[in-house]
């Protein structure tokens, strides 16, 4: 059995955990089993690993480690579920990390675990960047719904959005969705994209 595999991505406050959520009820009602891999950073700054502890690059580096082992574990996983209707979703992938590394670093990290930037591209079927709120409405930029998020200031975040956006620029399948003035129009657009993509719209 197939599995497609994409990634959700995008800058600061973007509504990944939403959208997810979102996701995840609408393709359940198509008939699709989703498997979520969660978010690397998260999960390391809740278990004490956080940007503060150590140098951008070794943190960026735990991140990236991280990343190639739960999705190598969750693909796994994934291919055994009984379901010919299967999308592994990654909450950001591999090329996330170019947006907090200068270029040498992140090229300098991908040889040191033996991959090209086409080679990483490649794990995926498509990629969804979700465009910060800080793009949008003065004041919709908020640090509350996620105690990890490290970009106190909406124009550090927007810096962040389009460095990550240009990170993912080579990939063939990328999708780039728009601030909204509410939620809801955002969420419709990337479930069209994705249905598009799956080839069911």
């Amino acid at each position: 059995m197939s599995v497609r595999t994409i990634v959700i991505t995008g800058g600061p406050c973007g509504g990944k955990t939403t959208a997810l959520s979102f996701l995840k009820a609408q393709l359940g009602r198509r008939g699709w089993s989703l498997v979520l891999v969660p978010e690397c950073a998260t999960s390391l700054i809740a278990g004490g690993i956080s940007p503060s502890s150590m140098s951008r690059l070794d943190f960026q580096t735990a991140v990236f480690e991280l990343q190639l082992a739960q999705e190598d574990v969750f693909l796994r996983s994934a291919q055994r579920i009984n379901n010919d209707k299967v999308l592994m979703v990654c909450d950001r992938g591999l090329m996330d990390g170019k947006g907090y590394l200068s270029d040498e670093e992140f090229d300098a990290l991908l040889q040191s675990h033996g991959l090209t930037e086409a080679e990483a591209n490649a794990r995926y079927g498509a990629i969804f960047h979700l465009q910060s709120a800080a793009k949008g409405q003065a004041g919709a930029y908020s640090l509350e719904n996620n105690a990890s998020r490290l970009e106190e200031d909406p124009t550090d975040a927007i810096r962040i959005d389009d460095r990550i956006a240009e990170s993912w620029g080579r990939h063939p399948r990328l999708s780039i969705i728009g601030v909204e003035d509410t939620f809801a129009p955002k969420a419709n657009h990337l479930l069209q994209e994705l249905l598009s993509y799956l080839g069911e719209s």
